[in-house]
């Protein structure tokens, strides 16, 4: 990054590098949905195989079958958008919004 970041960069534009170029974000970047390298490598790599019900790249697009509130559930949408079971440190913890907000492993 071009910009040098303080205590409060996300009242500052941030240049971030996007598909070759360089585009200016005016909010903090965790409100967009804006791939960088290093969040790609993150997002395809790591959380792919962090949970069973994600199969591919695109697994949003599918029916993901998930355990939840004990019994399988098949999701017709993007899962993020259910309250979702999911293992956390050997047992299971119920999580209301969206998993990118949280650091669960």
């Amino acid at each position: 990054h071009y910009n040098i970041r303080t205590r409060f960069y996300r009242h500052y534009n941030i240049r971030t590098r996007r598909n070759g170029d360089y585009n200016i974000r005016t909010r903090c970047y965790r409100h967009y949905n804006i791939r960088t390298r290093r969040y790609r490598h993150y997002n395809f790599r790591t959380r792919e195989h962090r949970h069973d019900n994600i199969r591919t790249r695109e697994y949003r697009h599918y029916n993901i079958r998930t355990r939840r509130n004990g019994d399988y559930n098949i999701r017709t949408r993007c899962y993020r958008h259910y309250n979702i079971r999911t293992r956390r440190n050997g047992d299971y913890n119920i999580r209301t919004r969206c998993y990118r907000h949280y650091n669960i492993r």
